[in-house]
């Protein structure tokens, strides 16, 4: 299907797609989103198929739509922060992802964990990176190929245990969970089998 012109939005068009995304939202969290159908997402949006049809190709456009946009608010917020690896940046970094969250808990979570789309990981991955590069370029004698692999290792095991952190319900406190992460970065296992309290500057 041929992609659509893009118009800037007016109010109704703002307030169709909000009502398909609360209905997206709310069928995904009775049902594995393989199970929900277009039909489904209109009935309760109180739409026709067509309108449906208007603005999304599918439900997976529809999806690609929620984590592009997370991506895009998430990053500019972490527009003003000055990225170095330490503890006051890694805090910040999960204080905003966890907010922005916590802002559409049952949409996002959802999103974030039952969809196999990597749109939103890839995004805030590959985002968090440059961000780095920039910051470790100036500072560190390093070549690009050693860079990008170690920040490949470094966020992607981070990203993936704030998954299971917030999906467990954040048994952890913030804090408690930037220490670990924080110990891990700098010290690897061994950080943590020999406790050790990291003071970074």
């Amino acid at each position: 299907m041929e992609k659509r012109l893009k118009r800037k939005p007016d109010r109704r068009i703002l307030k169709t797609k909000k009502a398909i995304i609360n209905a997206f939202a709310e069928l995904i969290s009775q049902k594995d989103i393989n199970d929900i159908t277009i039909k489904e997402i209109s009935d309760t949006a109180d739409i026709s198929r067509k309108t449906f049809y208007y603005y999304y190709d599918g439900i997976w456009d529809l999806v690609e739509e929620i984590q592009s946009d997370f991506a895009n608010n998430f990053t500019e917020i972490l527009e003003s922060i000055e990225f170095k690896l330490n503890k006051e940046t890694v805090s910040k970094i999960v204080e905003t992802f966890k907010s922005a969250i916590e802002s559409n808990y049952k949409l996002y979570k959802s999103v974030f964990y039952a969809c196999k789309n990597p749109v939103l990981s890839d995004k805030i991955m590959n985002y968090l990176k440059e961000r780095f590069k920039e910051y470790y370029y100036k500072r560190i004698i390093v070549s690009e190929e050693d860079c990008e692999f170690s920040l490949n290792f470094i966020l992607s095991g981070a990203f993936r245990v704030f998954r299971d952190w917030f999906e467990n319900e954040k048994t952890k406190s913030v804090d408690e969970f930037v220490r670990l992460v924080i110990i891990l970065m700098h010290y690897g296992v061994n950080g943590l089998i020999d406790n050790k309290i990291v003071s970074l500057r």
